[in-house]
């Protein structure tokens, strides 16, 4: 009998250790090998609900949401009295964005395990496993709950012998970027197990993040003495890295950025997942070249069905950086075709599917799709503007005009959005001259909005010399009484005087000096000769072979019939 509970006992421990070694594996984010262990676990093990639970949160830390839900169920059935996995399945649920489902299963966890800090331990992290900050779809993270459970745990392990609790509070205070109340629980973790790499890299991403570059990548470099082989460091030392680089492929921090990321992946198994991640990470460090040979050697071997959305994502930015446009355009519209309910479609897919579309003369089908991203991102609407002038340099103004348009009422903060406005009001006026006489009068509104763009434009940039040019000929369209009252006199003379305020800006601005010159000439023609007079002279000083200028003179000076100024064939271009 005696040998007997030996025998059991030193098998207990040698199953529990290999329970913690698949858990260390997945806190070293070597999912794979964690899974394989964990298999195994089941195999020989097959009433232990632990390890069905722990098999289901690798399920769930990989996003196979059906497979850890399957897991979970399985361990109920072999296990009935283990709580753990209807801790699972609640934070399944949690990932469903269903939280009345998610506190039905915690509460039967809690019916059998409610003095266990370790179901407290796990409802709590199930909470927080949520926090995506980086993806605005993400379900929402309910930290105050996390917190309750987190302060049971602590209050029911009295012993405070086990580090993942102050952990995991200190991952409650992190997502919520309270780096201070975090830093205490992460440093009690460091106290109570010295050998664990976890708390330096949590700290480390505190200083990350608050762009204390010195600080994190020593508290980085500390974990990774720790333990050469704790993957996550890497990885956060590579984001440190591209981030210290500023984006920038030529700082020498990038090549750094991008070893350290090669050393995290080969860490974490290389599996498919991994593998996947380094392609992601490809994008953010702008290696198009690199990206696209990651590529293949995801697609080598077997892609599973769930994650062709990621291959044909990065498939189809690559090949537009890489100036493949038709193959990018297949590819991100392979992306579109594959998206569900359950799947996910970014900003920056319609940014680059826009992009695609632009590239390969599809122009008004792009500027639909920026619209559409920008219900994500109200910023992808600065990507419209070269989509809209190409619109407009095929005399499609009305379309030109309408995508500047939908850039200001849904951007108005853009640092573009005086620009945005001038152009609102160019094609505007572009697109009542173009109009036929007899629908122009019923378009006037055109003008009154160019002109209202026009007045922000010079509100907001009162030096700038073109809205005033541009003003004062959908002033002198709008006057359309006889003889005209001048509406657009005030603006040619504002411009006037600024482009002659430096002989530099008078040349660079001759052409449309003249022109302005010639408008008031002919406007004071019946008013005051002489004034007219004036502004025909200045004209020609600038242009001695101006007709129009010539001939108005002659009247003027003598019994010669005048020159009426011809209705432009087409827009002067600013």
């Amino acid at each position: 009998m005696s040998l007997s509970f030996g025998l059991l006992t030193m098998g207990s421990i040698a199953n529990a250790q290999s329970l913690a070694d698949a858990n260390k594996a997945i806190d070293a984010e070597q999912f794979h090998k964690a899974k394989t262990m964990l298999k195994q676990l089941v195999t020989n093990q097959p009433k232990k609900g632990d390890n069905y639970f722990h098999l289901g949160r690798v399920y769930l830390l990989t996003d196979n949401l059906d497979s850890a839900v399957v897991t979970f169920n399985n361990g109920l059935l072999a296990d009935p009295k283990n709580e753990l996995n209807y801790v699972g399945l609640g934070q399944a649920s949690l990932h469903k964005n269903d939280h009345s489902a998610a506190k039905s299963n915690f509460d039967k966890a809690m019916e059998r395990g409610n003095k266990s800090y370790k179901t407290n331990l796990y409802i709590g992290k199930a909470y927080l496993s949520v926090a995506k900050p980086e993806d605005p779809k993400a379900p929402k993270a309910d930290f105050n709950t996390a917190l309750t459970y987190l302060k049971k745990a602590d209050s029911l392990e009295v012993k405070d012998l086990d580090a993942e609790v102050f952990i995991a509070l200190g991952d409650c205070f992190a997502l919520q970027s309270k780096n201070s109340e975090a830093y205490t629980p992460y440093n009690t973790a460091k106290g109570i197990d010295g050998t664990l790499a976890r708390p330096d890299v949590q700290i480390g991403r505190m200083f990350k993040q608050a762009r204390n570059w010195v600080d994190a990548e020593r508290q980085l470099k500390s974990a990774i003495e720790l333990d050469a082989n704790y993957g996550p460091a890497y990885r956060e030392l590579a984001e440190l890295y591209l981030q210290w680089a500023s984006f920038k492929p030529t700082d020498p921090k990038m090549a750094l950025a991008l070893t350290n990321y090669k050393k995290y992946i080969d860490l974490t198994d290389y599996s498919f997942e991994s593998k996947l991640r380094y392609a992601q990470f490809l994008i953010y460090a702008q290696d198009f070249k690199g990206l696209t040979a990651s590529l293949n050697d995801l697609n080598a071997g077997k892609v599973p069905e769930e994650k062709k959305m990621f291959i044909s994502r990065f498939k189809g930015y690559s090949e537009y950086e890489n100036g493949n446009y038709n193959e990018s355009l297949n590819s991100l519209n392979s992306l579109f075709s594959q998206s569900n309910e359950k799947s996910k479609i970014f900003a920056s897919d319609y940014k680059y599917l826009g992009r695609a579309q632009f590239k390969t003369g599809a122009d008004s089908l792009a500027v639909l799709t920026f619209k559409k991203g920008a219900a994500i991102d109200s910023t992808l609407t600065d990507e419209m503007s070269d989509v809209a002038k190409k619109l407009a340099k095929d005399k499609k103004y009305a379309q030109a005009a309408d995508a500047f348009r939908f850039m200001i009422a849904k951007n108005p903060k853009s640092p573009s959005t005086a620009t945005n406005y001038f152009f609102l009001g160019q094609y505007n006026f572009y697109n009542h001259m173009f109009l036929d006489k007899a629908v122009k009068e019923l378009n006037k509104g055109l003008l009154v909005e160019a002109d209202s763009a026009m007045s922000y434009v010079n509100r907001v940039s009162p030096e700038f010399i073109g809205a005033y040019s541009l003003r004062a000929k959908i002033n002198n369209a709008m006057d359309t009484t006889s003889p005209q009252v001048g509406l657009a006199n005030p603006y040619y003379e504002k411009f006037i005087e600024l482009a002659t305020a430096t002989p530099e800006k008078a040349t660079a601005n001759a052409k449309a000096l003249a022109s302005a010159y010639d408008s008031l000439g002919y406007f004071y023609m019946d008013t005051d000769k002489e004034k007219a007079k004036d502004y025909f002279n200045k004209s020609l000083a600038i242009n001695p072979v101006n007709d129009f200028a010539t001939k108005n003179l002659q009247f003027l000076n003598g019994p010669v019939a005048p020159a009426a100024p011809s209705a432009p064939k087409k827009p002067i271009k600013k």
